[in-house]
């Protein structure tokens, strides 16, 4: 068998926006389902994993192509799996200075909208990585989101590497102009104003369901402290840490990438 029939058969989608623009996603079908529109039943589940790249400079195949990865692994489970581009990065439409917060909830909305219609998934699992799993966060509700997935996740950008952006949004050049550039990526003012006033304590304490966070101890995007928080807060969440000791933003190390996909595969195939 090849691998393209192991992990099922990828369905390239441009979900149009509303507003402006579209969303590039690639749905991909659990391994014993082929046909593209089948009714639920059988080994197929009722919830389709959602996966959310990071910002800045991230899209759907980054960190070594982590979530085609884990798609394949989740296919023998029964689990189909939609990875998209959020606006502003990899092949959606916009550029990095468009990508806001909020737009990139517009666009999760949309694809779950759009998984509805398409194959009748009534609930979702998240899984976000980076500076999304606030997104993911927001995303929540009881009865849609049964679980969340949390790969090195910037819950508190202002104690990370973009910490740069504390005050910015006042910068007169930056109000002007509209954006901030940096490392060759435009941040636009809306995410920077966004980050400014990110109050993350109510968003984690509503959480619910279980969720699994993976993070290395080296990863400048998401410090220790901001685990802390967490661990504090998501006080109704059953938690379950994967920590890798020395890791780096996105866990790239071979044998950390082992792992972390086999504690993300135990964990997704409890979810019912």
């Amino acid at each position: 068998m090849s691998k393209k029939e192991e992990s099922g058969l990828n369905y390239p989608i441009k979900i149009p926006m509303p507003q402006d623009g579209y969303v590039n996603g690639l749905y991909e079908p659990p391994s014993m389902l082929v046909e593209t529109k089948q009714p639920h039943g059988g080994d197929r589940r009722l919830s389709c994993i959602i996966m959310m790249h990071g910002f800045p400079g991230e899209d759907m195949n980054t960190h070594n192509a982590l979530f085609p990865l884990l798609a394949t692994r989740v296919a023998p489970h029964g689990f189909a799996t939609m990875r998209f581009d959020f606006r502003g990065c990899g092949g959606s439409s916009g550029m990095s200075k468009d990508f806001t917060l909020n737009k990139g909830l517009s666009d999760l909305r949309k694809t779950m909208d759009w998984l509805r219609n398409q194959y009748k998934f009534t609930q979702f699992i998240l899984v976000s990585s980076g500076l999304s799993c606030h997104i993911a966060l927001q995303a929540f509700m009881p009865n849609l989101v049964t679980a969340l997935v949390m790969i090195c996740p910037n819950i508190n950008p202002l104690a990370s590497d973009l910490s740069w952006m504390k005050g910015v949004h006042e910068d007169h050049q930056a109000q002007k102009q509209g954006f901030v550039e940096r490392d060759g990526i435009k941040y636009g003012l809306a995410l920077i104003n966004e980050v400014n006033i990110l109050n993350v304590t109510p968003l984690l304490e509503s959480v619910t369901c279980p969720t699994s966070v993976q993070y290395g101890t080296k990863d400048s995007q998401a410090p220790a402290g901001q685990i802390e928080l967490l661990k504090d807060y998501m006080i109704n969440s059953r938690l379950d840490m994967g920590v890798f000791h020395e890791g780096t933003h996105g866990l790239e190390d071979k044998a950390m990438r082992q792992t972390m996909l086999l504690n993300m595969e135990q964990f997704l195939k409890k979810i019912p």
